[in-house]
């Protein structure tokens, strides 16, 4: 046989080890680019920002296009792909801002397995763009998708910009944030791009876009178990403190029995002496 006549030297190699090596290497690159900077931001800021914008700036034109061409006529599904496509670019340009002004690194840096499943949720809803809107839709059907759309993105929106500098992508340590929404939750961001995406459900409603939100949901949940390790490595008791009392989807509502107050009648009947 052919494989017979082929010989191994050296040890054997461990199974993954050249993509493990290949991410390694990959991931030493936003270290040293970290370093580099232009003018006061640093360069590994810069191009991230820069990967995000060209998407950004193109969808901004065609959305100033359609705004320009819109008139009295225009039905309501195109007023909501118009208010869909507004707060998309909002998001999109929020993104933009936080890669320039962003935080470095705090501890390690992601995995390939982190880094993989971070990018994977980040894209995989973007993928149901080109499937089909189903041609029967209900006018009703269709203006309740956009409002689960844009209230998941303003949701979305608004972790974002409490995030501030702590932004990120990969599951990594820029900071530790518990104010605004994650007072309540610790990843409010992930909370709003879940309910947009069952917005998308409303209006694709295919066993695909189904299956992709089934796997966007594995991926996401993935992503804040990775988070919540990179973030207690970095802050091990504030943030073991902050998880107790906080939800990681939904707010954790601790029922307390009221107690009575057991303070004696006696002090109010005194109160009333006094005041007569």
């Amino acid at each position: 046989m052919l494989g017979a006549a082929v010989e191994t030297t050296g040890p054997p190699r461990a199974a993954g080890a050249g993509p493990t090596r290949l991410w390694t290497a990959l991931a030493r690159v936003p270290g040293a680019l970290d370093g580099r900077r232009v003018g006061p931001t640093r360069f590994g800021n810069l191009w991230p920002a820069y990967v995000f914008a060209l998407p950004s700036v193109a969808r901004l034109g065609r959305w100033l296009d359609n705004l320009v061409h819109a008139r009295a006529g225009t039905s309501v599904h195109q007023w909501a792909v118009l208010m869909q496509e507004m707060v998309t670019i909002l998001f999109l340009a929020v993104v933009v801002v936080l890669f320039v002004v962003r935080s470095p690194v705090l501890g390690r840096r992601a995995g390939p397995v982190g880094g993989l499943v971070a990018l994977a949720a980040t894209f995989l809803l973007n993928l149901a763009g080109f499937l089909p809107v189903a041609e029967d839709l209900p006018t009703a059907a269709f203006v309740a998708s956009t409002l689960v759309i844009v209230g998941g993105t303003l949701v979305a929106l608004w972790g974002l910009v409490v995030l501030g500098r702590c932004f990120g992508i990969l599951p990594e340590a820029r900071g530790l944030v518990t104010r605004g929404p994650y007072t309540w939750v610790r990843h409010p961001v992930y909370v709003g791009e879940l309910v947009s995406g069952l917005g998308l459900i409303v209006v694709r409603p295919h066993v695909a876009t189904l299956a992709l939100y089934g796997v966007f949901l594995v991926l996401q949940y993935t992503r804040t178990v990775l988070e919540e390790e990179a973030l207690a490595r970095v802050f091990p008791d504030d943030y073991a403190a902050y998880r107790r009392r906080t939800g990681a989807l939904l707010p954790r509502w601790r029922w307390r029995p009221r107690q009575r107050d057991s303070r004696p009648a006696v002090v109010a009947v005194s109160r009333g002496e006094r005041s007569s």
